[in-house]
């Protein structure tokens, strides 16, 4: 909605924002589908954080570094372990199970 006449906020500012806030959480990473502007987005906002030594918080259903590389990039995940403790959490999944469509 950014790029809609008369919005409230730019994309810029919204880029800013992400970027300032204290503490970003970006969830579900590598579920989403990815272009090539998505992915310049997210390295550009992490590479922000990064350079700002502000904190970010990733959480992914991935892995395998190297599955995690083919869905976000290598410059984005080498930028996440240069600046992240990977914290690997285990146990079953806790959502509800879909109802089935009859």
């Amino acid at each position: 909605m950014t790029f809609d006449e008369g919005s409230e906020a730019s994309y810029t500012q919204l880029i800013d924002r992400l970027t300032a806030v204290d503490l970003l959480h970006v969830d579900d990473v590598g579920a989403e589908k990815t272009s090539e502007w998505v992915l310049e987005q997210l390295y550009a906002i992490v590479n922000a954080r990064y350079e700002e030594e502000r904190s970010v918080v990733i959480t992914t259903n991935i892995t395998d570094p190297e599955e995690l590389v083919e869905q976000i990039g290598v410059r984005t995940v080498s930028r996440l372990q240069e600046m992240c403790v990977l914290l690997p959490l285990g146990g079953e999944d806790r959502r509800p199970v879909p109802f089935e469509v009859a």
